[in-house]
């Protein structure tokens, strides 16, 4: 159980830090390269598709830590340049909600699973989760009524 270990914890934090740093390094250079390019389209749509897989993958390890404390740093992950599906994809990752409820808004309840772990989780970590999801919401305000909709309506069931 190397995970109980207080150098295995460290280790795991730091390697977080590291990776919500490359992806704000990263998501700068995109933004500077979408502002100064006007007609590199072509170029541009192969780079957005390779940023959305980067912070899909960045998402997805920093979650695999649960109860580590590497959730700090998936609240600090900047998710206004990722394309609408590659979020709505996080969030299913994050929450546990089937993705395909996100196309009918059929439904709107939280996952039950979701809310079991969200309940069974320290409070750091509770808190880190739940800044995560208003961060999604908020780097869609203008853009996705749905999306935060929705989210909003899971922040507000989760107990």
């Amino acid at each position: 159980m190397y995970f109980l270990c207080y150098r295995y914890r460290q280790l795991t934090k730091l390697i977080g830090r590291l990776i919500l740093h490359a992806t704000k390094y990263v998501t700068e250079h995109v933004e500077n390269f979408i502002n100064r390019s006007g007609q590199l389209a072509r170029r541009e749509s192969v780079m957005n598709t390779e940023y959305d897989l980067f912070l899909m993958n960045s998402v997805s390890v920093l979650l695999s830590g649960r109860n580590i404390g590497t959730l700090q740093f998936l609240a600090a992950i900047p998710f206004h340049l990722v394309n609408t599906d590659i979020l709505w994809d996080c969030y299913a990752i994050t929450t546990k909600w089937a993705s395909s409820e996100k196309d009918g808004v059929a439904s709107e309840d939280i996952s039950y699973q979701f809310e079991n772990d969200l309940i069974s989780m320290n409070e750091s970590d509770a808190f880190y989760l739940l800044n995560t999801l208003s961060n999604m919401a908020i780097a869609r305000e203008g853009q996705e009524p749905d999306f935060v909709r929705i989210v909003t309506f899971h922040l507000f069931q989760a107990r």
